[in-house]
Protein backbone atom coordinates (compact mmCIF):
# COMPACT_ATOMS: atom_id res chain seq x y z
CA UNK A 1 0.00 0.00 0.00
CA UNK A 2 1.08 3.88 -0.37
CA UNK A 3 2.71 5.52 1.95
CA UNK A 4 0.27 8.47 1.31
CA UNK A 5 -2.56 6.19 1.32
CA UNK A 6 -1.61 4.60 5.25
CA UNK A 7 -1.03 8.01 6.66
CA UNK A 8 -4.62 9.48 5.14
CA UNK A 9 -6.02 6.25 6.64
CA UNK A 10 -4.47 7.01 10.01
CA UNK A 11 -5.95 10.29 9.87
CA UNK A 12 -9.55 8.90 9.34
CA UNK A 13 -9.03 6.63 12.39
CA UNK A 14 -7.85 9.91 14.64
CA UNK A 15 -11.00 11.84 13.23
CA UNK A 16 -13.03 8.41 14.04
CA UNK A 17 -11.72 8.12 17.07
CA UNK A 18 -12.30 11.26 18.33
CA UNK A 19 -15.98 11.18 17.21
CA UNK A 20 -16.50 8.34 19.43
CA UNK A 21 -16.63 5.80 16.97
CA UNK A 22 -16.30 2.05 17.74
CA UNK A 23 -13.44 0.14 16.24
CA UNK A 24 -16.19 -1.87 14.23
CA UNK A 25 -17.59 1.14 12.80
CA UNK A 26 -14.70 2.96 11.79
CA UNK A 27 -13.36 -0.45 10.31
CA UNK A 28 -16.19 -0.61 8.21
CA UNK A 29 -16.01 3.02 6.85
CA UNK A 30 -12.63 2.59 5.88
CA UNK A 31 -13.09 -0.72 3.60
CA UNK A 32 -16.77 1.51 2.07
CA UNK A 33 -14.14 3.99 1.18
CA UNK A 34 -10.28 2.32 0.38
CA UNK A 35 -11.88 -1.04 -0.31
CA UNK A 36 -9.23 -3.83 -0.10
CA UNK A 37 -6.74 -1.38 0.20
CA UNK A 38 -8.66 -0.47 3.45
CA UNK A 39 -6.40 -1.17 6.94
CA UNK A 40 -6.69 -4.26 8.33
CA UNK A 41 -9.38 -4.54 11.09
CA UNK A 42 -6.35 -5.27 13.82
CA UNK A 43 -4.53 -2.28 12.45
CA UNK A 44 -7.61 -0.13 13.65
CA UNK A 45 -7.95 -1.88 17.10
CA UNK A 46 -3.94 -0.90 17.00
CA UNK A 47 -4.36 2.82 16.32
CA UNK A 48 -7.25 3.02 18.58
CA UNK A 49 -5.49 1.73 21.77
CA UNK A 50 -2.85 4.01 20.84
CA UNK A 51 -5.32 6.80 20.65
CA UNK A 52 -6.59 5.61 23.97
CA UNK A 53 -3.00 6.13 25.94
CA UNK A 54 -2.72 9.65 24.69
CA UNK A 55 -1.07 9.45 21.37
CA UNK A 56 -1.65 12.50 19.11
CA UNK A 57 0.62 11.39 16.26
CA UNK A 58 -0.61 9.34 13.23
CA UNK A 59 3.35 8.87 12.11
CA UNK A 60 5.40 6.28 12.34
CA UNK A 61 7.59 6.32 15.90
CA UNK A 62 11.61 5.94 15.27
CA UNK A 63 12.52 2.45 16.00
CA UNK A 64 16.71 2.31 17.28
CA UNK A 65 18.94 -0.35 15.83
CA UNK A 66 17.97 0.01 11.72
CA UNK A 67 20.37 0.48 9.59
CA UNK A 68 20.72 4.15 8.23
CA UNK A 69 21.18 4.23 4.85
CA UNK A 70 22.36 7.35 4.20
CA UNK A 71 25.32 6.95 6.73
CA UNK A 72 28.78 6.77 5.29
CA UNK A 73 29.51 3.18 4.30
CA UNK A 74 25.86 1.80 3.94
CA UNK A 75 25.56 0.43 1.02
CA UNK A 76 23.56 3.24 -1.06
CA UNK A 77 26.71 5.99 -0.16
CA UNK A 78 29.03 2.91 -1.54
CA UNK A 79 27.63 2.28 -4.50
CA UNK A 80 26.04 6.08 -5.35
CA UNK A 81 29.49 6.60 -7.64
CA UNK A 82 29.32 2.97 -9.20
Amino acid sequence: MVLWRVMEQRNNLKFFYKLGKSVGESHTMLKHVYGDDAVTLRTVYAWFKKFSDGRESVEDEHRNGGTDLKQPGSWFSLHDNA
